[in-house]
């Protein structure tokens, strides 16, 4: 399975290199950078899974889930666009310009909510996984434990570990994902002497919500079923019978003990 998705990513960002900066219209010229997008894409792919995010066994699609192979995808194509992007600004096929159009009190709010949607999803996120780092495996009663447990008297080695781990992280990507946002920038790209605007703002904000949208549905889905809070919110809400079949008021019912001590 894993050499159909390297392929893919390759054949995918071979063919928009080839598209967008080809110099000869030939098989060729095609096949060449199918190859070297195949190798460098997917090996930097690789090695941001293995030494950036510390995933195990990267080569290994089975041991990670079933949705792995489309993690992996996106992560790659979007190394690849990243890659895409470089050298088309080296080669002065890509360019930034700045969009003179001002922001109207409409678009302000909708990036400011967008904005707002992204942080709670990074919170979530870099929270849960630290937390699940921290606690481990838990269960939904060690999990109640841990939040009704007092915040008074906790070694500072742990709070300086929450702000160098979840908090930094999370700042990080909200700094990143705001720059992106709020940039005036369009990109155009050009091509015999023609220019076209591939990236506008409109563009740019319908980007970042989904993004946003995404990272927090992960961010959710991830720290509700790692933390099992399903069974957590069931616990709070629904009643339990377990009292009423198995409580005796010792008022109504005569209580006898065994005349001979038991060992």
């Amino acid at each position: 399975m894993i050499i159909f998705f390297v392929l893919l990513v390759g054949l995918l960002i071979g063919g928009a290199d080839f598209l967008l900066f080809k110099e000869k219209n030939n098989v060729k010229d095609f096949t060449l950078r199918f190859i070297k997008s195949t190798i460098l894409v997917n090996l930097f792919t690789f090695a941001i899974m293995k030494f950036g995010l510390k995933v195990l066994n990267v080569f290994s699609f089975s041991l990670h889930g079933p949705i792995y192979w489309l993690k992996y995808t996106m992560l790659a194509l979007a190394v690849g666009a990243i890659m895409l992007t470089i050298k088309g600004i080296l080669k002065g096929k890509i360019t930034f310009e700045k969009n003179e159009k001002k922001l109207n009190k409409k678009n302000i709010i909708g990036r400011i909510s967008v904005l707002i949607v992204f942080i709670l999803g990074a919170a979530i996120y870099f929270g849960s996984s630290w937390a699940l780092s921290y606690w481990g495996e838990i269960t939904p009663d060690e999990l109640l434990v841990n939040m009704h447990t007092p915040v008074k008297g906790t070694s500072s080695d742990i709070v300086a570990t929450i702000f160098s781990e979840p908090v930094f992280s999370a700042s990080v990507a909200i700094a990143v994902f705001s720059i992106l946002l709020f940039s005036v920038y369009n990109i155009v790209y050009k091509n015999k002497e023609k220019a076209k605007i591939i990236f506008n703002q409109k563009f740019k904000t319908a980007i970042c919500l989904v993004l946003a949208i995404t990272i927090l549905s992960c961010g959710v889905t991830y720290g509700v079923k790692k933390f099992r809070l399903v069974e957590v919110y069931n616990a709070y809400m629904n009643d339990s019978a377990y009292i009423n079949d198995n409580y005796v008021d010792p008022r109504n019912v005569k209580m006898s003990f065994p005349k001979e001590k038991r060992n």
